[in-house]
């Protein structure tokens, strides 16, 4: 699912993009974040985040790929509490292509 905040923020959220097990490995998940980027683009959005468990490495690897980078900033007072969901930002959507 593809949301965002205000066009005038002009950053949008990738959201809920799951590929079943019997599915993986097979190229569809970066189909599907390049679709979404590309769609980002179109709607008018800069900038693109999202989030992941960090146990999913294989998809972090895909969203590092694309240019997504990990956002390490972390609220004050939290240091005991697990960095999980990782959340990833990717700054210029316009320097992706649509290869």
């Amino acid at each position: 699912t593809f949301h965002g905040l205000s066009l005038g923020e002009q950053i949008g959220e990738i959201r809920d993009l799951v590929v079943k097990k019997k599915y993986r490995n097979k190229g569809l998940g970066k189909q599907l974040i390049h679709a979404c980027i590309m769609e980002a683009k179109k709607i008018g959005y800069k900038r693109l985040y999202l989030e992941t468990s960090s146990h999913m490495q294989a998809a972090q690897n895909i969203f590092k790929r694309k240019g997504f980078k990990p956002v390490k900033e972390r609220p004050k007072n939290t240091e005991k509490i697990q960095p999980s969901p990782c959340y990833f930002i990717l700054e210029e959507i316009d320097s992706i292509t649509c290869t």
